[in-house]
């Protein structure tokens, strides 16, 4: 954009001239002096050319800037995703990894084995009583 204006300013001649254009044919003497085209016009095509490079370059970096952004933002969005499952999925594993335990706890069978024994002596005991008791009078 500076550049422009110091072009602007360093061509006083663009400013104090009308550009003038004429078609000749083969063989026409042309109507001034130098190129076909005067110097007004010149400098007319060469600040449309610089105002159009700029204008390119500019619209060139924003759209570029633009995709930078959305490319970071859809990179931002995905890692927070990411990054969110990976939350969950440790928030399940210690949840399953409790239940585990706990079931494990609840499942222990009991570690009194003296209540197998005293069953056992209690059922015989009373097998061998009923027998004596109903024995004599089978006799």
């Amino acid at each position: 954009m500076l550049g422009l204006m110091i072009l602007l300013l360093a061509c006083p001649v663009a400013h104090a001239e009308e550009p003038t254009f004429k078609t000749l044919k083969k063989g026409e003497a042309a109507p001034f002096d130098g190129r076909l085209l005067n110097n007004a016009a010149i400098a007319k095509f060469i600040v449309e050319d610089r105002t159009k490079i700029e204008q390119c370059n500019i619209q060139t970096e924003y759209e570029v800037g633009k995709a930078n952004l959305k490319s970071k933002y859809q990179h931002d969005l995905l890692t927070a995703k990411c990054e969110a499952d990976d939350q969950r999925l440790q928030d399940m594993i210690s949840i399953r990894d409790e239940e585990i335990k706990f079931l494990r706890k609840a499942y222990e069978p009991p570690k009194h084995h003296w209540w197998l024994a005293a069953g056992f002596v209690v059922g015989a005991g009373t097998s061998v009583g009923i027998m004596y008791a109903v024995a004599p009078g089978l006799r």
